[in-house]
């Protein structure tokens, strides 16, 4: 399971543009053998929701949304 805190920290960096920590991350889950399932949709799809949900907020451009996404 991807804690609270390692998505928090995943979603500033990807926020931020900082990729190679994103990939980092990502490596270290994958590293530790997790589903992959649990992967898309406890990291990257809750990440993509919570853009999503930050551009309709008008909290961020849709330059921003357009390159994390």
């Amino acid at each position: 399971m991807i804690s609270e805190q390692l998505y928090l920290k995943y979603f500033e960096y990807l926020i931020n543009g900082q990729r190679k920590d994103c990939v980092r991350i990502t490596q270290e889950l994958l590293d530790r053998h997790i589903d992959i399932k649990e992967l898309y949709i406890g990291l990257f799809q809750k990440s993509l929701y919570e853009v999503g949900h930050l551009w309709e907020l008008n909290k961020i451009s849709v330059a921003r949304e357009h390159v994390v996404t």
